[in-house]
């Protein structure tokens, strides 16, 4: 049934400088839709983020910060001067429908290199004290918020199994605003933020192919289902054609249908930090 406006995913939220309508937010995911010599964002990435800009933050794919950062293809890039106008481009955009969006600025760091631990990297007993030292260490700063990703494996018997409730254990140690991501649906994300563990919660695959997710939870609507195929490589298909669930229509209609353009636009002004996605 329709939720009210009291319901815990809809409540406001004031995030430094940025006052939220919702809390739903739209979690960084690589679709290596950059398909050009600059490998700049497009006016696909402009309408991409424009259609999902309900979510009062959006958090975008990772921009790799210069020719070594790189690690996945057609992934745009924000190290250039066409990199950083085509990044302009989809932040008006998400600005004019009065949403905000953070870039995620990324550098793939030793992951490319083979020599790394011999390319693998495992948990030891110092994993859980690394990054107990890490968040406290961010209690210091003046950070936006702190995105971190459920376990989605069993951890017993593991050097890492006191994470295995994630969200409660970093909950418990870091001070400020909490963002949990992986496998929430509307009742879990009502459920994790009415029960304080969480302050906003992050979508990434009902975004992919429901642009108008934030409506669908408020108003019980079904969730249409994406194309894998499409998920991180392609052009506009799986990308910015999923369409709106009409009024009064089913939410599901066969096929795809396109989704008419809009300009639209974005800004930040404040820091955010992610330990896992």
């Amino acid at each position: 049934m329709p939720q009210p406006d009291d319901a815990p995913l809809f409540t406001p939220y004031t995030l430094g400088e940025l006052r939220f309508r919702n809390r739903v937010v739209m979690a960084s995911m690589t679709r290596g839709r950059a398909r050009n010599v600059e490998l700049a964002s497009t006016e696909l990435h402009v309408e991409y983020h424009r259609q999902r800009a309900a979510a009062d933050l959006i958090l975008a794919e990772g921009n790799w910060i210069s020719p070594r950062a790189i690690r996945f293809i057609n992934a745009p890039r924000l190290f250039t001067e066409r990199q950083v106008e085509g990044w302009r481009a989809v932040t008006t955009a998400v600005h004019s429908e009065s949403g905000a969006i953070y870039a995620q600025l990324a550098h793939s760091a030793a992951v490319p290199h083979p020599d790394f631990f011999d390319g693998e990297f495992g948990s030891t007993d110092k994993t859980i004290e690394t990054y107990d030292y890490l968040v406290g260490r961010l209690n210091g700063l003046s950070l936006s918020y702190l995105h971190v990703g459920k376990a989605l494996n069993d951890l017993s018997g593991t050097p890492i199994a006191a994470l295995q409730d994630t969200i409660g254990y970093y909950r418990a140690r870091f001070k400020d605003t909490l963002i949990p991501n992986f496998g929430f649906d509307r009742a879990s994300a009502h459920t994790a933020i009415e029960s304080k563990r969480a302050d906003l919660v992050s979508f990434a695959k009902p975004f992919i192919c429901n642009p108008d997710l934030v409506r669908r939870f408020r108003e019980d609507l079904p969730l249409a289902d994406p194309s894998p195929e499409t998920h991180y490589q392609g052009g506009l298909q799986g990308y910015v054609n999923y369409p709106a669930a009409s009024r009064g229509d089913d939410p599901h209609p066969e096929g795809n249908t396109t989704h008419q353009s809009t300009t639209a636009s974005w800004s930040t002004n404040q820091k955010g930090i992610q330990l896992w996605k």
